[in-house]
């Protein structure tokens, strides 16, 4: 399994343990016997009623990882973290942020150079739902 691990705000992957076993003869994978590792939704999905894919367009994006033709995969039961990546729509506009608390106050933000936008009472601001995988072709 890939455990995601954030550290000095890099994301690096470890391998945890395989979860697929090789044959020898014919070099043909096989999935682990366990069932629950046979459906790759089991893997990624925690709630599955609020649990939704989203396709992202476009080649304007501002967060590192994310690509014109990615699958998101975002739970809108999941309460976000701080630097979580979130879908939130903001005065009408829905838009793909890290979201962060600084001094009581909740920002949006990219992992650019942008100035981080200050959630205000005069808004109006949803988080739509908190983006747990994002899964692109290599």
């Amino acid at each position: 399994m890939l455990r995601i691990s954030a550290n000095d705000q890099r994301i690096s992957l470890k391998i945890e343990e395989a979860i697929f076993n090789e044959k020898t003869v014919n070099q043909s994978i096989r999935v682990s016997e366990n069932e629950k590792e046979k459906n790759l939704e089991n893997l990624i999905i925690k709630n599955p009623s609020s649990t939704f894919y989203v396709r992202i367009k476009g080649n304007n994006l501002q967060l590192p990882g994310v690509t014109d033709g990615d699958l998101l995969v975002v739970d809108r039961k999941e309460e976000p973290g701080q630097n979580s990546m979130v879908i939130a729509i903001i005065n009408g506009e829905m838009v793909l942020k890290r979201v962060g608390k600084h001094q009581n106050k909740l920002y949006l933000f990219s992992d650019n150079a942008e100035k981080p936008v200050e959630i205000t009472d005069t808004m109006d601001f949803t988080i739509w739902g908190v983006v747990n995988f994002i899964i692109h072709k290599v």
